[in-house]
């Protein structure tokens, strides 16, 4: 028939992926929210391109495609990790995300200088899923414990040894 539709032409050079995010966390996210790719333990840029108005199960869907070089061996259906940069900064001092941030209620860390732990003082910032900010009371080479602290009891001074 006249003005019928024979055929779809479907870009397969631009990879779309799908992802899930918290609804408490989708009205961050919008088209254009850039997001890194990791495929075979390299980052590429990308961005959102659309969110889903709709929540199901506490979750929004939403896509995100790459931004410039798509990976030469990336094919449909595979698995990539994505995430959603809110906000970057530069020059930040950051340490890994640890069970310290709750042993010390995210006021407290112990700086470990020659074998001693001392109890400091100390001031978060911004956290993500594997960094949380220290914007005072560390200085860049400190040595901080990063795990569970709360055996220490609020001690001021842990002398650390090694075991045999």
């Amino acid at each position: 028939a006249a003005n019928q539709a024979v055929l779809t032409v479907v870009n397969l050079d631009a990879y779309e992926m799908e992802f899930s995010l918290p609804e408490n966390e989708a009205t961050e996210a919008g088209p254009g929210t850039p997001v890194r790719v990791l495929y075979e333990s390299r980052e590429y840029d990308g961005k959102v391109t659309a969110i889903s108005p709709s929540v199901a199960d506490s979750l929004v869907k939403g896509r995100a495609a790459f931004v410039g070089a798509t990976p030469p061996t990336l094919r449909q259906n595979q698995r990539v990790s994505l995430r959603l940069l809110f906000e970057t900064r530069a020059r930040v001092l950051m340490l890994p995300r640890g069970a310290f941030l709750q042993s010390g209620g995210g006021r407290m860390a112990y700086v470990v200088r020659d074998n001693v732990a001392t109890r400091t003082a100390i001031t978060t910032g911004a956290r993500s899923l594997s960094h949380v900010e220290i914007t005072e009371g560390l200085r860049a080479g400190d040595q901080v414990i990063v795990s569970d602290t709360s055996e220490f009891t609020g001690a001021g001074r842990i002398l650390l040894r090694n075991r045999p």
